[in-house]
C-alpha cells in the first residue's frame, strides 16, 4: 500500500489533505477496540470482522501517516546541513513519547479496569488523538500552498 496507493494519492491530493484525513483513523481504532470484547465469541466470523476493521484502521492511518510526518519533518528543516539534528529530535522526540504512552495506557488500564471501565485507556487515548488531529490543521506544506 505505502509503495503503490501512497505515491498516487499524495500525487493527486497533495501532502497534508491525505494526512489529515489518516490521522482521523486514529481514534475511530482506538474507539473501537473495546467493543471488540462484546462481539459474540460463537460468532468468529463477526469476531474477525471486527478486528479487520480496527485494524485496517491502524494501517491505512499508519500508511498515510508516519511517511507525511517524515516528509513534513524534512520541509520543516531550515538548511540541508541540519537533517540530521531534526531527524535526530524527531526520533528521540517519538522514542520517549511511545515508552511514555505504553506506561500511561498501563496505568490508564490499571485505573480502568479498578473502576470498572475497561476501556479507559482507550477513551483516553482516543481523545488524545482527537487532539491531535485537530492539531494537524496548523501544520503548513509550503509546496502544498
Amino acid at each position: 500500500m505505502q509503495l503503490v496507493l501512497y505515491p498516487r494519492v499524495i500525487a493527486q491530493h497533495g501532502l497534508l489533505y491525505p494526512f489529515r484525513l489518516s490521522l482521523w483513523l486514529y481514534p475511530i481504532a482506538y474507539l473501537l477496540t473495546p467493543y471488540l470484547s462484546l462481539l459474540p465469541f460463537d460468532s468468529a466470523g463477526l469476531i474477525w470482522l471486527g478486528i479487520l476493521v480496527v485494524q485496517a484502521a491502524q494501517v491505512v492511518g499508519r500508511t498515510f501517516a508516519l511517511p507525511a510526518t517524515i516528509l513534513l519533518l524534512n520541509y520543516s528543516c531550515p538548511h540541508p546541513s541540519l537533517l540530521g539534528l531534526v531527524h535526530g529530535i524527531g526520533s528521540s522526540v517519538s522514542g520517549t513519547s511511545r515508552t511514555l504512552g505504553s506506561i500511561m495506557a498501563g496505568t490508564f488500564d490499571s485505573i480502568g479496569l479498578e473502576n470498572e471501565m475497561s476501556g479507559l485507556a482507550w477513551w483516553i487515548f482516543a481523545l488524545v488523538s482527537i487532539v491531535g488531529c485537530l492539531l494537524s490543521f496548523m501544520v503548513r506544506d509550503n509546496l502544498d500552498e
